[in-house]
């Protein structure tokens, strides 16, 4: 999950110069949140698809 190590990494230098950026974290939550939704839905495990009749033959 290198998008977990660059918050973490984001994270620490935020936290080690003093800077207190609310509006940044917040932007970075929403879009981590967003990109999980979205490779969660993109994925192709079948639990991950919406449920679909199956065809019949």
């Amino acid at each position: 999950m290198f998008l977990w190590i660059l918050l973490l990494l984001l994270g620490v230098a935020a936290f080690g110069l003093g800077i207190e950026i609310h509006a940044l974290w917040i932007a970075a939550a929403v879009l981590l949140a967003a990109w999980l939704i979205g490779f969660e839905h993109h994925t192709r495990h079948p639990a991950a698809r919406p449920f679909t009749r199956p065809r019949k033959p």
